[in-house]
């Protein structure tokens, strides 16, 4: 029984490639940051709300703005990398010369 070769299709990607897919990435992260920042100024409506109708103690809310604070934290960083990867992509894309031998 002969060998058989498995025919493989190399891929290959260029720089405006990776742009578009860090680009992509970029903007979800930012539509992330976006929803965030829209729930935790729902969540102080609501704390200030209940807080001066019902005399409900910070306390009482502490953990839910800790979670609102680690994921802002979450999401900015992830935002930075992925434009940091955006930024590299660009300057590959736009300098095709840059770092090669």
């Amino acid at each position: 029984m002969p060998n058989q070769i498995k025919n493989h299709t190399q891929k290959t990607y260029d720089a405006g490639d990776m742009l578009d897919l860090s680009d992509l990435a970029v903007n979800d992260v930012k539509w992330l940051n976006l929803a965030i920042k829209h729930l935790k100024a729902e969540f102080d409506d609501t704390k200030d709300f209940i807080q001066s109708n019902h005399k409900v103690h910070d306390s009482y809310f502490e953990q839910l703005d800790e979670f609102f604070g680690m994921y802002e934290h979450l999401a900015n960083d992830r935002l930075k990398e992925k434009e940091h990867l955006a930024t590299k992509y660009q300057n590959e894309w736009d300098n095709p010369k840059e770092g090669q031998a």
